[in-house]
């Protein structure tokens, strides 16, 4: 009786076990036809902390403040170890999570490597990256720059343009904005500038 209740568990276990492995096999099979990696968590809501009462430099580098904006303190190694995830990784796909200001919410995006970079100067600027992404429902899209230091970007949600930037503080801290770009005067945005002074490098 015993002999009989071991084969039937060893039955069961084996199944089991197969049943895992087909699991396990349909899922790398499936990456391998997308081309795309998941991995990590991404960058969460978590790494957002809201700040208030912050008096920031007006202008810095030549730039002046919005005429409204929200202000964030963002642990620089949390966004390095973002960045640095994409490093020899072209079909890495990870989370980016932004709250969207004027009560949109948080936003969800899907973001890899924006692919605009060639070899030569991937290895020139080793520290810089640029990433693109979209959300589920294709309402919003995100273009992000890292330069090894502070972290820049452009959203696109329905038909308004927000955009991320840092910004040194009186105190000599780093918070970062985002703001409409409706509520700024300048006809090229920080991040639209940057992006043409890497397209001249090249």
């Amino acid at each position: 009786m015993n002999q009989w209740l071991v084969l039937i568990a060893m039955g069961i276990m084996g199944s089991l076990l197969q049943s895992c492995s087909t699991t396990r096999a349909h899922q790398k099979s499936e990456a391998q036809q997308t081309g795309m990696v998941q991995k990590g968590t991404g960058f969460t809501a978590s790494a957002w902390r809201p700040v208030s009462g912050v008096t920031l430099k007006n202008p810095w580098k030549e730039r002046k403040l919005p005429s409204a904006y929200e202000v964030y303190i963002i642990d620089p190694v949390v966004i390095k170890t973002f960045f640095e995830s994409f490093k020899d990784q072209p079909d890495l796909l990870l989370p980016f999570e932004i709250p969207l200001p004027e009560s949109i919410g948080l936003q969800t995006f899907t973001t890899k490597d924006a692919g605009i970079m060639s070899a030569a100067l991937r290895e020139k600027y080793p520290n810089l990256y640029n990433l693109s992404g979209t959300t589920t429902t294709n309402l919003a899209h995100i273009r992000l720059n890292y330069d090894g230091q502070y972290m820049s970007g452009m959203i696109t949600y329905q038909n308004k343009t927000f955009l991320l930037t840092s910004w040194e503080a009186t105190n000599g801290s780093i918070y970062y904005l985002l703001y409409n770009k409706h509520n700024t005067n300048e006809t090229k945005t920080p991040f639209e500038n940057g992006e043409k002074l890497i397209q001249v490098n090249e």
